[in-house]
C-alpha cells in the first residue's frame, strides 16, 4: 500500500512544485477565525445564534475584501514586474529605443501622464 510520505518517489519534488489556485488561496486567507463568543445573559439562544452568525458574516465578507485588495495589488505589481523585465529585454535586443511608460505604473517616471 502506497503512502504519501517520504519514501514515495518524487513526492517531494511535487509538493514543492504545486502552485495553490486562486481558490485555494481565497479559502486558506478568508477562513473564519474562531473565536469564543458567550452568550449574552439579556439575549436567547436564537438571538445568540443570530449575533454569532452575523459577526461572523461581516469578518468573512472584510477578510474577503481585503484577499481581493492584497490580489488585485499582488496582480498590479506582476504585471508591472513582467512588463519593465519585457520592456528592458527589447531595449537591449534593439540596441536602445526610448524609455516608455509602463501602463501598469511602477514608479514617478512610469506613471501615466508623468513627466521624465
Amino acid at each position: 500500500m502506497a503512502t504519501l510520505s517520504s519514501e514515495t518517489p518524487g513526492l517531494e519534488s511535487t509538493r514543492e512544485q504545486y502552485t495553490p489556485t486562486t481558490a485555494e488561496v481565497r479559502r486558506g486567507f478568508t477562513a473564519p477565525a474562531y473565536k469564543t463568543n458567550p452568550q449574552r445573559d439579556d439575549e436567547s439562544f436564537s438571538e445568540f445564534l443570530s449575533r454569532v452568525s452575523v459577526e461572523g458574516m461581516q469578518a468573512q465578507v472584510a477578510s474577503e475584501t481585503a484577499f481581493d485588495r492584497w490580489l488585485a495589488e499582488h496582480d498590479r505589481q506582476a504585471k508591472a514586474d513582467a512588463w519593465d523585465e519585457g520592456h528592458e529585454g527589447a531595449r537591449v535586443f534593439y540596441q536602445g529605443g526610448p524609455r516608455e511608460l509602463n501602463p501598469y505604473g511602477t514608479d514617478s517616471f512610469d506613471q501615466p501622464g508623468a513627466s521624465s
